[in-house]
């Protein structure tokens, strides 16, 4: 929390359908891309989002980084190559 209350670090836990957190989803580029813009239209502006995704069929290893962490990626994609695990 901030000086006036309001929340700016937050842990969001994301679960998916069993089977769409994976390269294979078509979609999961375009889930990821609402995911961010849900985040980024936050006011006040979130310092840290600690962002959790998992999928009942990939348990126990679930994807997680901090939305900052985008900014190491060209693009969501890229992104996706990197951290998720099919």
């Amino acid at each position: 929390m901030n000086d006036a209350g309001d929340c700016i670090n937050l842990l969001a836990n994301v679960t998916f359908s069993p089977g769409e957190l994976s390269r294979q989803n078509p979609y999961l580029e375009e889930d990821l891309d609402a995911i961010f813009d849900f985040f980024d239209s936050i006011r006040p502006k979130l310092i840290a989002v600690d962002l959790v995704m998992v999928d009942p069929e990939r348990e126990g290893n679930p994807v997680r980084f901090f939305l900052r962490e985008r900014e190491q990626y060209a693009s969501t994609e890229e992104l996706i190559d990197d951290l998720v695990k099919d």
